[in-house]
């Protein structure tokens, strides 16, 4: 199967948890495919413990990744207006 190399490989586990805990361990494979992705984010992957720590890394990357083509001056007009609806602080600053 190809898979492009911006693409998470799935095919094996990217982390391990006990049952009924909220604490993760990545596996070799798991910081092979995350550890550049949350880097570009500036997260260390080796201080990410929980799950809820992952899933705050992965949205830090993806909105990392969407304001790289939101800035790209070759994104498409219409996908810059989508992007900065979408990027912008759902809670706004008084």
């Amino acid at each position: 199967m190809y898979q492009s190399k911006n693409t998470i490989d799935y095919s094996r586990p990217l982390f391990l948890s006990a049952s009924g805990s909220d604490t993760i361990r990545f596996t070799h494979h798991g910081f092979i495919q995350l550890r550049k992705r949350f880097a570009q984010a500036g997260i260390n992957i080796n201080h990410i413990t929980t799950r809820q720590q992952a899933l705050e890394a992965v949205s830090a990357w993806q909105t990392h990744v969407l304001n790289q083509i939101h800035c790209d001056p070759n994104t498409p007009p219409r996908l810059q207006s989508l992007l900065t609806e979408l990027l912008k602080p759902k809670h706004p600053i008084d």
